[in-house]
């Protein structure tokens, strides 16, 4: 359900609060941890949280207001990490290596499974191969 914040009229979830993420990290002067890119994510996390529908370039609006610059490069990193995941980008995430949409990530879960046994396999014929040739000499 979604509720209108008190203080900007902006929509987000409800999550028992009156304020929108945003509002509440400018009422707070959003204490910084010293990590800056651990304060990106978290600011941009709560603000997606707040707003499902919202827009890389939403979210950077927000958050220029509380004063943290973060650029779409930075956003769509934490989307292709799968920490993120946006209902508004048109063209979705789509695997790399077969191109089946996909909510998060770089690669679909088939295709991360054959990867994996891709490289158990590999591993195993290197293993064959460098194994140590028992040889005998004669004189």
């Amino acid at each position: 359900m979604l509720k209108k914040c008190e203080k900007c009229g902006r929509f987000f979830g409800d999550d028992g609060n009156t304020v929108c993420s945003a509002c509440r990290l400018s009422t707070r002067h959003f204490k910084s941890t010293g990590d800056l890119d651990r304060d990106k994510f978290v600011a941009t996390r709560d603000i997606v949280y707040d707003n499902p529908d919202i827009s890389p370039q939403g979210i950077i609006d927000i958050l220029e207001e509380v004063g943290i610059e973060i650029t779409i490069r930075e956003i769509m990193k934490y989307v292709d990490e799968g920490r993120l995941s946006l209902n508004t980008m048109k063209e979705g995430n789509h695997c790399q290596r077969c191109g089946t949409r996909i909510n998060f990530g770089k690669v679909c879960d088939r295709c991360r499974i054959k990867l994996e046994q891709e490289k158990s396999q590999d591993q195993s014929h290197e293993d064959h191969d460098h194994k140590p040739k028992i040889k005998m000499h004669t004189k």
